[in-house]
């Protein structure tokens, strides 16, 4: 029995003293928890008790990133600093890279190994032309309003008194033809920029609406 609690009591000491051994032989990390596509991931770590002095001891570092269903989304290899640091950087734009999720990153230097764990997003396809869209229609809806402030104050200004053009004259509050003299219709200055403001308005929301649409479709052909 006794025999039994030692062998136990070893084997437990033993797993303990390999795990901890393996945390400090092969270190890494980056320089985030969370990426999203496009951007570049950072690598660095350090392998402990590194030895240049037998170059056959002397390996190349291998790399590679394993997808959330288990995919090989990049590999490459690359050589550690002769005090045993290391640093790499990883592009996360291309076509591999497609899955939302967990990504796992896999070193190994000989017989060692390590693995860390980050965290990945894949915005939704367009998004970004659909952001430069909604861009474009605020600037737009910025210019309207201005607009829109120029002509409520024209307006105003022309609705302060009854304005009648030549060839007419106020009777109650409303402008009718003088029969005394002849008629020569002109539009004031005030009555065609009231006119002519809304028009432009319109014009550019139009305007802004089909840019609007040309992004989008531009993005889904993509």
């Amino acid at each position: 029995m006794k025999i039994a609690i030692l062998l136990a009591i070893s084997v437990l000491i033993l797993s303990q003293g390999y795990g901890m051994a393996y945390g400090e032989k092969l270190t890494l990390s980056t320089d985030s928890s969370s990426y999203e596509k496009g951007t570049t991931i950072e690598v660095s770590g350090l392998i402990s008790d590194f030895d240049t002095s037998d170059p056959l001891k002397v390996y190349q570092i291998t790399l590679r990133v394993v997808d959330p269903k288990n995919n090989i989304v990049t590999v490459s290899q690359f050589d550690p600093n002769d005090d045993g640091t290391f640093s790499t950087s990883i592009n996360s734009d291309g076509p591999t890279w497609k899955f939302d999720g967990d990504y796992v990153i896999m070193l190994n230097y000989g017989e060692l190994k390590g693995t860390y764990t980050f965290a990945f997003s894949v915005p939704a396809p367009g998004s970004e032309i659909i952001d430069e869209a909604g861009d474009v229609i605020d600037a737009g809806v910025d210019v309207i309003d201005e607009a829109v402030d120029v002509a409520d104050a024209i307006v105003e200004e022309v609705s302060g008194a009854l304005q009648c053009g030549p060839g007419t004259t106020d009777d109650g509050g409303i402008c009718i033809i003088d029969k005394s003299g002849s008629f020569n219709p002109q539009v004031e200055e005030g009555t065609f920029y009231a006119l002519i403001i809304p028009t432009a308005i319109a014009f550019g929301i139009g305007m802004a609406v089909l840019v609007a649409l040309a992004l989008i479709a531009r993005a889904h052909r993509k």
